[in-house]
């Protein structure tokens, strides 16, 4: 579930759609900490798409062996920090 922790909204109150659409984010949709709370939130820039994208919680998707060609070759991955609020994060455009 998720950590938010706002004590005027409680999860049994919620709708399953609600409850669907906020399982992955800090705050619920409408605890009003989903509009203002900034957290830091790590991306890396994916060269195919050239553009900063957000970190997976697993880097397998990130890394992975077939990104190497030949043995000794080397590859530079390139990660950025942003602080953001969840509203931001969630509405940001699709590559």
């Amino acid at each position: 579930m998720s950590n938010c922790i706002c004590s005027t909204l409680t999860w049994a109150l919620s709708s399953d759609e609600e409850m669907s659409a906020s399982m992955d984010k800090r705050h619920h949709p409408a605890c009003p900490l989903f509009t203002t709370e900034v957290v830091p939130r790590l991306f890396y820039y994916e060269e195919a798409i050239e553009a900063w994208t957000p970190t997976p919680n697993n880097l397998d998707g990130v890394i992975e062996l077939y990104n190497f060609s030949h043995d000794g070759e080397e590859i530079e991955i390139r990660f950025k920090r942003h602080d953001m609020t969840d509203e931001q994060f969630y509405n940001l455009p699709e590559a």
